[in-house]
């Protein structure tokens, strides 16, 4: 890539000559690879908070009770009146799918925004326990033609309100393969440095100890606030090594390691304007480029042959010839491109 400083404060200029996947690009260059740990409120935690924020809901939209629903629903001769009247009792919960894979729950995709309205209310949000995050998944998962998110609920345990492990402890990222997922499934390895693996211990035993004979704790591995796995811990790690696992391809797996291996950017990055050139306007600028330089090359050689003497001027061509073959030579054997700047 050739990156230059634009005129304007705070803008760069980068350009991707020969690429394929534009959407992909933009993904890298957005992303700020902000890696972090958190330890996840079980489904049996959470669905109490859940269920009284439905109820704070109901009564703020101003929805009827519960009981007044089932009687209507005598009446009602359709599917579609049930759904409606189902989620006129419950506006939250309704929009719920339990016992899916991952997450306290699992929302369809087009209800996703839905949901993030309601837990964003104010009256809701007072319901809630202060060092409670909602997380989301960075990947769908499809269940009967259905696209569902999962929606997780971290614990923020730390004085700073920050997650107990976070991405500046990694040292290496690498694109490898799962077991877990199925076979040979792409996923993400990394290794922390000592201190990471200090902490990652403390915050592995911490959670195995805390559901020790319960339903087993989860630690989300969450990128840019979106949870891409959430394993289950049993049992302390003592290890510097660790893996995301997911419905990844080779390529979002590889993106992702390139990510966490460039580390953590201090600002995120916004892509103000971008350009395309295809390969039309490509091919006549290179066409108008040779034109453009045969004719200057041939009145440079006109102008020397006249300006000096015949014999001179042939010369001095000749020379100039043989310099150009000579700095294309070079040129060609490094490798290196001849820009207008320079």
């Amino acid at each position: 890539p050739n990156i230059t400083k634009a005129e304007i404060a705070g803008r760069i200029v980068i350009e991707l000559p020969g690429v394929k996947d534009p959407e992909r690009i933009r993904k890298l260059l957005q992303g700020a690879a902000n890696l972090e740990f958190w330890e996840i409120y079980s489904a049996s935690e959470i669905y109490p908070i859940l269920g009284t924020a439905d109820a704070k809901i109901k009564e703020l939209k101003g929805f009827q009770n519960e009981d007044t629903v089932k009687t209507d629903s005598l009446k009602l001769n359709t599917d579609k009146d049930k759904v409606e009247a189902l989620k006129k009792a419950n506006p939250l919960m309704s929009l719920f799918t339990y016992g899916t894979q991952g997450g306290v729950v699992s929302v369809k995709k087009q209800d996703v925004a839905k949901v993030q309205e309601y837990l964003a209310m104010p009256q809701v949000q007072e319901l809630f326990p202060a060092n409670m995050k909602i997380l989301w998944s960075g990947q769908a998962t499809k269940i009967k033609g259905e696209e569902y998110y999962a929606l997780y609920v971290a614990k923020v345990n730390t004085p700073n309100g920050q997650a107990p492990l976070t991405g500046d402890v990694m040292v290496d990222a690498s694109q490898s393969y799962s077991q877990r997922g199925g076979a040979n499934s792409p996923s993400i390895s990394m290794t922390m440095d000592n201190e990471g693996a200090k902490i990652w211990a403390k915050l592995t035993r911490k959670v195995a100890t805390s559901y020790a004979g319960k339903e087993p704790g989860q630690i989300a591995i969450v990128l840019d606030n979106l949870v891409y796995s959430a394993p289950s811990v049993r049992e302390e790690i003592n290890s510097r090594t660790s893996e995301i696992t997911g419905n990844f391809t080779i390529q979002e797996a590889q993106d992702l390691a390139t990510k966490l291996k460039s580390g953590k950017l201090p600002v995120p990055a916004h892509i103000v304007s971008e350009e395309v050139v295809g390969p039309s306007l490509g091919k006549e600028q290179v066409q108008s480029g040779m034109i453009s330089f045969l004719i200057a090359f041939g009145m440079v050689l006109l102008y020397m042959l006249f300006f000096y003497s015949n014999g001179a001027g042939l010369v001095a061509n000749i020379a100039l010839i043989a310099n150009l073959f000579f700095i294309f030579g070079v040129l060609a054997a490094l490798g290196a491109v001849l820009t207008l700047p320079g």
